[in-house]
C-alpha cells in the first residue's frame, strides 16, 4: 500500500515538473514573424483537438492547468495570447467547414483568454520612480507587441467573409469576428490607460516633462521591437489590400464585359485606391500606426464591395432579369453597412490633414523666427561696422 502511494506521489511530481518545464518553455511569445505565424499559414495539425470534437473541453482544461505553473504574470499573459491565437485558427477552420456552432465555442474560449490577459495588464505595477516606470513600460511594450500581432490575425479572419456564404452564415461570422475584435480592442484600451496612468505618476514623482517621458517610452518600445512589429503589420496590410484590390478590379471588369453598369463599383474602388495611396504615404513617413488605422476600415469597405459583385454574379446565374433589381437593393444595403467605415476613413483623413497643417504652421513660425534672428544679427554687424568706421 505504501509503495503504491509513493509511486502515485512520484508520478504526480514528475507530471507537475514536466508541465512546469513545458509551460515555462512556451511562455514567451514569438516575434512578429507574420510570414511564418499568421493565422492563414497554420494548418490543422497545429491545433490538435477541434471545438467540434468530444475532447475539446478536456484540452482547454489541460491548457489552464499548465498555466498554473507559470508564476510570472507577464509571461502568463503572453502564453494566454499564444493560446488565443490557436482559438483564432480553430474558429477559422470551423467556419471553413460550415460548423458555426463549433466556431462560436472557439470564439467564446478566445474571449475568456483575452479577459484574463486584461486582468493581468491591470495588475502591472505602478510607477513610484523612474526605475519602476521603465520596468512597467517594458512589460506593457512586450504585451502590446503581442496584442497588435493578434489584432492583425483577427483581421485575416475577415477574408472568410468573401467566400461563398449564405447571408445567414455571413451574418453569424461577422458577429463572431466582431466579438473577438471587441475583446481585443478592450484589452488595447486597458493597456493604453495603464500607460497614461504610469506617465502621470512618473510626472508627479519626478517632475519630468511630457516630452522627456515620451522619449523614455519611445526608447523602451524601440528596444522591445514594437515599431518593427508595426512596420511588419503595416507592410502586410498594404500587401493584402493591393492583392484584394487587384482581384476586385478584375471581377468588376468581368461584370462590365457581361454588360453590367459598373459605375457604382468603379466609384467605390476609387475610394479604396485613394486611401491605399494615403496609407503608402504614411508608410514612407514611418507612421506605421496610421497605415494600420487607415487600412482597417478601407479593407472592410473593399470586402463589402467584393461581396456585392459576387452576389450580382450569383443573381445573373439564376435569373438575368433580376440583376438590375438585385444590384439596386445591394447598393442601398451597402450604403447602410459601410457608412461607419466611410466615417472612420473621413475622420482619419481629417486628423491627418490637421496634423500636416499644424506641422506646416510650426515650420513657418520657425522659419519666421529664424529670419528675424538673422535680420537682427545683420543689424548688429552693420552697427559694429559703422562704429568701427567712426573710430577710424
Amino acid at each position: 500500500m505504501k509503495s503504491n502511494l509513493v509511486a502515485i506521489i512520484g508520478f504526480v511530481l514528475v507530471v507537475s515538473l514536466a508541465v512546469f518545464v513545458t509551460a515555462e518553455s512556451l511562455s514567451t511569445i514569438e516575434d512578429a514573424d507574420l510570414e511564418a505565424s499568421s493565422v492563414e499559414d497554420l494548418n490543422v495539425e497545429d491545433v490538435g483537438v477541434l471545438p467540434s470534437q468530444a475532447g475539446y473541453g478536456l484540452k482547454l482544461g489541460w491548457e489552464r492547468f499548465k498555466l498554473w505553473f507559470i508564476f510570472n504574470q507577464e509571461k502568463k499573459a503572453q502564453q494566454e495570447l499564444k493560446l488565443a491565437r490557436l482559438r483564432l485558427l480553430e474558429a477559422k477552420l470551423m467556419a471553413e467547414r460550415g460548423n458555426f456552432k463549433a466556431m462560436r465555442r472557439a470564439q467564446e474560449a478566445h474571449d475568456r483568454l483575452m479577459e484574463r490577459v486584461k486582468r493581468r495588464v491591470e495588475k502591472i505595477g505602478e510607477a513610484r520612480n523612474e526605475k519602476s516606470f521603465r520596468n512597467s513600460v517594458e512589460k506593457l511594450a512586450s504585451l502590446e507587441k503581442a496584442i497588435e500581432v493578434h489584432e492583425h490575425r483577427i483581421e485575416l479572419l475577415k477574408d472568410l467573409l468573401e467566400s461563398n456564404l449564405t447571408d445567414e452564415q455571413r451574418e453569424l461570422l461577422e458577429g463572431m469576428i466582431a466579438r473577438m475584435e471587441n475583446a481585443t480592442e478592450n484589452l488595447k484600451q486597458i493597456e493604453e490607460r495603464k500607460k497614461e496612468n504610469l506617465k502621470t505618476r512618473l510626472k508627479t514623482a519626478t517632475g519630468k516633462s511630457e516630452e522627456e517621458i515620451k522619449k523614455i517610452i519611445e526608447e523602451i518600445e524601440n528596444k522591445n521591437g514594437l515599431n518593427v512589429t508595426r512596420k511588419l503589420i503595416a507592410e502586410k496590410r498594404i500587401e493584402n489590400t493591393e492583392r484584394a484590390l487587384t482581384k476586385l478590379k478584375t471581377r468588376v471588369e468581368e461584370e462590365k464585359i457581361k454588360g453590367l453598369n459598373v459605375s457604382y463599383f468603379e466609384e467605390q474602388i476609387g475610394i479604396v485606391e485613394s486611401n491605399l495611396q494615403l496609407a503608402k504615404e504614411k508608410y514612407e513617413e514611418g507612421n506605421y500606426t496610421a497605415v494600420i488605422e487607415i487600412l482597417k476600415p478601407t479593407r472592410n469597405y473593399g470586402r463589402s464591395i467584393s461581396v456585392m459583385v459576387h452576389k450580382v454574379n450569383e443573381a445573373r446565374m439564376k435569373d438575368k432579369k433580376r440583376v438590375a433589381t438585385v444590384m439596386r437593393d445591394l447598393i442601398e444595403k451597402n450604403k447602410k453597412l459601410t457608412n461607419s467605415d466611410l466615417q472612420k476613413i473621413k475622420k482619419l483623413r481629417k486628423r491627418i490633414t490637421s496634423l500636416k497643417q499644424n506641422r506646416n504652421e510650426q515650420n513657418n513660425q520657425s522659419t519666421i523666427s529664424d529670419t528675424r534672428k538673422m535680420e537682427k544679427v545683420k543689424e548688429i554687424i552693420s552697427d559694429l561696422k559703422q562704429n568701427k568706421n567712426k573710430n577710424q
